[in-house]
């Protein structure tokens, strides 16, 4: 019985190596990605800034100071640059609240994993 037991063991304790492992990697996965998505968002400010605007949680908007107003080639330049911060900010906006779904689901499904191993350790 003893020997059966320990057979049970070692094989629940493959099993949440394994449940581990997998674990890590999706973690580490998601890790990189927000990585990449913190990058991109420097990157997006930084060109943001470079051309006169701002980013704020509604998004790009110009910074302080009247740009192009007397000069009609630099106010269409200046709507030009907004335009396409704009795009970007949504893009990432959209792919930042993507790899936040991912990483909770990730996360839910590691602590159910784990859960259904230690119920599977507790019964024996």
């Amino acid at each position: 019985a003893a020997r059966r037991r320990g057979d049970r063991l070692a094989g629940a304790a493959e099993i949440v190596a394994d449940r581990l492992a997998a674990t890590a990697a999706g973690l580490r996965d998601r890790a990189v990605l927000l990585a990449d998505l913190a990058d991109a968002w420097r990157r997006l400010e930084e060109e943001a800034g470079a051309v006169g605007l701002v980013l704020d949680e509604a998004g790009p908007r110009p910074g302080p100071g009247i740009r192009g107003e007397a000069d009609p080639v630099g106010a269409a330049l200046a709507e030009a640059d907004l335009a396409a911060v704009r795009t970007r900010w949504r893009a990432l906006v959209l792919t930042s609240d993507g790899a936040e779904t991912r990483l909770v689901a990730t996360l839910d499904e590691a602590r159910r994993g784990l859960a259904a191993v230690a119920a599977a350790l507790r019964a024996g």
